[in-house]
């Protein structure tokens, strides 16, 4: 068993039919944010919920990320942790990482460190608010999942970025944001990615670029991400269980750390494939800003045959994209990274 499948393992629950019942009172007011998470963490049916529901979503989300930036390192800090989703999921990677949880449920605190000695992780605890934070030490990985949304404000979120960028990282390490992919956390990461731009701070991925976010422009859009992962059946189970159909994890997402890859010839591809009569396309963005990349059928070729396999989340290499970018039959598309590749979103 593979160390990703153990910790799954673990948080799997002993009493499913209990789990779903204690999910009925959980669900709302986690996705409401209706009350603090020392609340409802602290009731011990409710925190075998979150254990066993939203403990493996944030794992799969975090580690999906991890795959597509090919971290390794040593040392990692889950800020607003809860009992280490996102920690325990960059140990899965790098199984050598000491890992230390942050938050302010000491229930849930406890519980990461009994997860901990149940697969073998190094894990150490503290006990803090997000919108007061110190750091002793410096890390390979600061992770911040479903986390910095909590704060009261936009300044408050950019104070606390930059002093995890300036005080908690080593060099070369990576500082991961992860939010839910509904339009409000989607559209405010966004903003607080421009913000940022503002005082230097400028991200790896998923921006094929370092400037403004094209997804801000029209209210209606929004930058998310679909992946299909694969869970094991206990939790696809309790996602029967609670009426969820869609088995992709849905979040938006923001990697600090490292050196930007901006360059006129990346574009990340933003939503499904939108097939209308004879023409194949997609939107994308680029440094250019919003890019619509337009094929006709009669253009496909085999120097654009990867075209027909895009995604979203895909991070394409082509000729500098224009606003609406045709894509003829001697356009040659290169696939730099695929992700994403069901067509209903």
């Amino acid at each position: 068993m593979g160390s990703a499948e153990r910790v799954l393992a673990a948080v799997a629950p002993s009493d499913p039919t209990r789990t779903l019942k204690a999910l009925e009172r959980l669900r709302p007011m986690f996705l409401a944010h209706a009350t603090g998470g020392a609340v409802y963490l602290d009731d011990p049916e409710l925190l075998a919920a979150y254990r066993a529901f939203f403990f493996p979503q944030t794992f799969a989300k975090v580690r999906s990320v991890l795959e597509e930036i090919a971290w390794t390192g040593a040392s990692v800090l889950d800020l607003g942790a809860a009992m280490g989703g996102a920690a325990f999921a960059a140990w899965s990677a790098s199984p050598a990482s000491r890992l230390e949880l942050v938050d302010f449920s000491d229930a849930a605190l406890l519980d990461g460190m009994r997860l901990g000695s149940v697969v073998g992780a190094s894990v150490r605890t503290k006990k803090q608010r997000l919108d007061a934070l110190t750091f002793s030490a410096r890390y390979d990985l600061v992770i911040a999942a479903n986390a910095l949304s909590e704060l009261p404000s936009i300044e408050a979120r950019i104070e606390a970025c930059r002093a995890v960028v300036a005080g908690a990282l080593t060099p070369g390490g990576r500082f991961l944001l992860i939010e839910p992919a509904d339009r409000v956390h989607a559209r405010a990461l966004q903003e607080l990615r421009d913000r940022l731009l503002g005082v230097g701070l400028r991200p790896v991925a998923p921006c094929p670029h370092d400037g403004p976010c094209p997804a801000s422009v029209r209210p209606r859009d929004f930058c998310h991400q679909a992946r299909e992962v694969a869970m094991p059946e206990w939790f696809t189970a309790l996602q029967d269980g609670v009426g969820i159909s869609d088995r992709r994890m849905r979040f938006s997402y923001l990697v600090y750390g490292g050196e930007p890859r901006a360059t006129d010839a990346l574009v990340r591809v933003i939503s499904n494939p939108i097939k209308d009569k004879g023409r194949l396309r997609f939107f994308g963005c680029a440094r250019s800003g919003l890019t619509e990349l337009l094929r006709q059928d009669k253009h496909a070729s085999d120097a654009n045959a990867a075209f027909d396999t895009l995604g979203r989340g895909a991070l394409i290499r082509m000729a500098a994209p224009e606003r609406v970018t045709k894509v003829g039959a001697e356009t040659r598309i290169e696939i730099v990274r695929q992700l994403d590749t069901e067509e209903n979103d």
